[in-house]
């Protein structure tokens, strides 16, 4: 991004955003989460490479998406299947909730870096996590042991995983951790890579 097209970069934005705040028919559960995808993908590129006048529009639309996401996790509890009975409806649900778990992580990170603390901690602490990361790269694992597909809150999910480590970390399982226990303690449990 240069000076010279950072202005059209974020009228265009502007405009994506315009877009997906106008009321719509109801949507599926995918349409939801990709609007709260395309949401979040924009709100980070405000506040985190916008001037002030970005980073003010990403701050006053914060809780929008926020209950935009609470809402996206709702519809999963409802709409699907608990456990999910196909790995597909399993991927739509685990990416709702990572999706979630991001946003309210990216204005936690913001708010730490702009007021020394997260404001996003207690909402964090309850959002769900799958207790099997590693169905996420493996159809085979999921239909093999779909009954093991549960979640629990994150903040007791990253407490468990500090008492007893497994053996590997998922990407997204590591991004969590490092998120809530930090780095060091995440390396020294961690297995070699």
């Amino acid at each position: 991004m240069s000076e010279a097209n950072k202005s059209m970069l974020f009228q265009t934005l502007d405009a994506e955003v315009l877009e997906l705040l106008q009321p719509a028919p109801t949507k599926t559960l995918s349409e939801d989460l990709s609007k709260v995808q395309a949401m979040l993908l924009y709100q980070i590129i405000r506040l985190f490479y916008g001037g002030m006048k970005e980073r003010l529009l990403a701050e006053q639309q914060a809780n929008l998406l926020k209950a935009w996401g609470l809402q996206l996790i709702q519809r999963v509890d409802v709409e699907l299947p608990n456990p999910q009975s196909t790995w597909e409806d399993w991927i739509l649900a685990e990416s709702s909730r990572r999706t979630v778990i991001l946003a309210f992580m990216i204005y936690g990170m913001y708010s730490l870096i702009n007021h020394g603390f997260c404001l996003e901690r207690s909402t964090l602490g309850i959002l769900p996590v799958s207790t099997r990361p590693d169905f996420w790269n493996s159809r085979a694992l999921y239909e093999e042991h779909h009954r093991q597909a549960k979640t629990m809150k994150y903040i007791e999910y990253s407490d468990h995983w500090l008492a007893s480590p497994p053996r590997s970390v998922e990407p997204f399982q590591k991004l969590l951790l490092v998120a809530c226990k930090g780095l060091d303690q995440v390396e020294a449990r961690s297995p070699p890579s």
